[in-house]
């Protein structure tokens, strides 16, 4: 009786590890930038660098050189099969500098490639390469 009582506890507690009635999307999650490639040179940003999406609410976010502290930046995001649009309000950019991002109220990027390991961006001559995290 015992085991029955753990199992409807188990299968209760399932539906509470996802959203949108199920359906979180292949962005959901956080995202660690791997490499920054831009007209003449490419940037690795060694681990410090990553993006966050759940729901409609996206976070650029760095960590710090002390490796404790981080620096954030929240937005919200629109996205489609091939783009990702961003709606960015706040007034302070410092971190969105990092990401080598120029447009800083409303960037839009192209999808080049978006599975469960790997998300790849585009805007004008920039693309950055992330990882699932």
């Amino acid at each position: 009786m015992k085991q029955i009582a753990f199992l409807l506890a188990i299968i209760a507690l399932l539906p509470a590890c996802t959203q949108n009635n199920g359906n979180i999307g292949p962005l959901f999650g956080r995202w660690q930038l791997l490499e920054i490639a831009l007209p003449d040179s490419s940037i690795n940003p060694e681990g410090t660098l990553y993006l966050s999406f759940q729901n409609e609410v996206v976070l650029f976010q760095r960590l710090a050189d002390d490796g404790h502290s981080t620096h954030t930046y929240f937005g919200t995001f629109v996205h489609t099969a091939d783009s990702l649009l961003t709606n960015l309000s706040h007034d302070d950019h410092t971190v969105l500098s990092y990401f080598h991002i120029t447009d800083t109220t409303t960037p839009a990027f192209a999808v080049k490639q978006l599975d469960r390991k790997r998300l790849i961006l585009a805007a004008g001559d920039t693309t950055w390469i992330y990882r699932k995290y």
